[in-house]
Formats: structure tokens, C-alpha cells, sequence
């Protein structure tokens, strides 16, 4: 069983009526409809959904601009499905992970909605990594000028440097970045 959850965006709510049905007895969590795109976001921004699915109806704003606020916002994986006067999938944010043409078989779009999601989910946890890298980065190199600072004023090694930074960080109980901070601006 998936616990994901999807979001179904169609002016045609009959249709959308079949999709959420397919999704729901597919072994998905939540299959929610509307045919609001702004209504759409609300929800996004309210609810962990991994995969949007749209069709070629969808109006109220472009694919694009809507594409650009869920990439922005990070707000799950979409899946758009269309006919062959849609434009191709490079002119669309990376929040778009297929474009299907319709009709398309049960399969077809449970397995394309079952690799979005797949993909959306490693994405976010690669974003997360590259987020918290490069934290990591900016707080080394805040800490690395702190180090030297002390070694050119004590004349000691690094090594000393750092175990003075971290004596004087646990004594104060402040973070060796915002003690290094500190330092640095004393400078």
C-alpha cells in the first residue's frame, strides 16, 4: 500500500471523479479533487501531497506559473495530462516530472505517478543534504578564519586554536559559528 497522498486539479470533475477513484483503489492515502488552481495551492500549502496531477482543462493560470510556485515552494511532483499541443516538458520548471497525453492506460499513469513521486521524495532528501552541506561549508569557513585569527594572535597551532574555540563555546554556551562570528568582528 502508498501512503501518498495526491492532488487532482480538473475542470472536469466527472473525469476527475475517475482518476481519484483510480488512485484511491490503487492503494493511495488521499486523492483530493478541485478544479481551482489557486484552491489548489491553498491545500498544497496545507497538506504534505506528493504528486499534482493536471489536465489540459486546467485554467485560471498558465501550467507554467502554476509549475513555478510548487517548484518554488517545493510542494510535490506534478504530472500533466494533456494532448500533443502542450509543450514539451524542458520548457517547464523541474516540479514537472512527466506530461502524459490522454487517453492513457490505468497503468501508464499509475506507474508515471508512482516515479514522480519516487523522484520528488529522493529530490526533496538531496535538497535537504545540499541544504545542510552547505551550512556545514559556510560555518567551516566562519570557524576556519576564527582559527586563524587566535593562531596568528596566541601563535599557536590550529589544532589549539579550535580546542580553544570549543572550551570557550561550551563555557558560554553559545555555538563555536557564533563565537567565531564574534571573534571575527572583533577583529
Amino acid at each position: 500500500m502508498l501512503h501518498e497522498k495526491i492532488l487532482i486539479i480538473m475542470q472536469d470533475q466527472k473525469k476527475g471523479k475517475v482518476y481519484q477513484n483510480l488512485f484511491l483503489n490503487s492503494g493511495f492515502k488521499t486523492a483530493l479533487l478541485t478544479d481551482d488552481p489557486f484552491k489548489g495551492i491553498r491545500i498544497l500549502r496545507t497538506q504534505e501531497i506528493q504528486l499534482i496531477l493536471l489536465d489540459d482543462t486546467f485554467q485560471g493560470m498558465s501550467f507554467k506559473q502554476f509549475a513555478d510556485v510548487i517548484d518554488y515552494e517545493n510542494l510535490g511532483a506534478i504530472i500533466i495530462l494533456g494532448t500533443d499541443s502542450l509543450p514539451s516538458l524542458q520548457d517547464f520548471p523541474p516540479s514537472v516530472y512527466g506530461i502524459l497525453n490522454t487517453p492513457v492506460s490505468r497503468e501508464m499513469l499509475l506507474n508515471s505517478a508512482r516515479m514522480a513521486i519516487r523522484q520528488y521524495k529522493i529530490n526533496t532528501r538531496l535538497k535537504e543534504e545540499l541544504k545542510d552541506l552547505r551550512k556545514k561549508l559556510s560555518d567551516k569557513k566562519v570557524i576556519d578564519q576564527a582559527k586563524f585569527f587566535l593562531m596568528d594572535k596566541y601563535k599557536i597551532d590550529e589544532s589549539q586554536a579550535y580546542d580553544r574555540l570549543r572550551k570557550v563555546s561550551m563555557d558560554k554556551r553559545v555555538s563555536i559559528r557564533k563565537l567565531a562570528e564574534s571573534i571575527i568582528s572583533e577583529k
